[in-house]
């Protein structure tokens, strides 16, 4: 069974979501929030975190998918606004997906969670249609693994702290490091320091943390 976590300040639609969702053998939304605040009150632990864009409360997408992600939940973004940047910056700060939130998507919903519970990257129409136009210049390429390390280093976690978090070993971690140096060094934006690195982050429109 796919434990679900979801937020969403649309009550009804929490609701309606949960009874469609009963039908489901496989998946089970198992606790719910109006805010990122209140799901990490509820110190859930779900499988899947579905994650509304716009909160009502101000908060900003891709701030609240990097609290949701530094804690270790794995988020899917499901929106009524298929918006490239919205997607792009939403993934950069970790989401394993972008979704349109219409009925007619129920199934392919279903099937994303399934996805991103198994640790597998989704590939949405949105996703990959906003991916195919980022034209951004001087963005190191940095694959998963060396995004989430520069964001976890950049919060101001240790590289053991860092490494744990990832599960992988501290010499892993710091391999990790070490070619997102080398990119972000041949794309003419070196960094050296932790306060640097928040400085590239923050140029990319990615969360570094505290």
């Amino acid at each position: 069974m796919i434990s679900v976590g979801a937020i969403d300040d649309d009550q009804m639609l929490l609701e309606a979501t949960a009874q469609w969702f009963s039908g489901i053998p496989d998946i089970e939304i198992t606790h719910t929030a109006a805010t990122v605040a209140e799901y990490l009150a509820l110190d859930a632990r779900n499988d899947v975190v579905l994650l509304d864009l716009n909160l009502r409360d101000g908060t900003q997408p891709k701030e609240n998918v990097a609290r949701l992600v530094r804690r270790g939940d794995r988020v899917l973004v499901v929106s009524v606004i298929p918006d490239k940047e919205y997607i792009l910056t939403t993934l950069e700060a970790g989401a394993k997906g972008y979704i349109t939130k219409t009925t007619k998507n129920l199934a392919t919903l279903a099937q994303t969670i399934r996805e991103v519970a198994a640790g597998t990257h989704t590939a949405t129409r949105e996703l990959a249609f906003a991916m195919s136009r980022d034209r951004r210049i001087n963005r190191p390429d940095l694959s998963e693994r060396e995004a989430t390390m520069c964001r976890l280093f950049g919060a101001g976690l240790t590289k053991p702290a860092a490494a744990a978090q990832m599960n992988v070993t501290f010499h892993t971690a710091k391999s990790y490091l070490e070619r997102a140096k080398a990119k972000y060094e041949a794309a003419g934006r070196p960094f050296t320091t932790r306060t640097e690195l928040q400085q590239r982050l923050r140029e990319d429109d990615i969360d570094p943390g505290p």
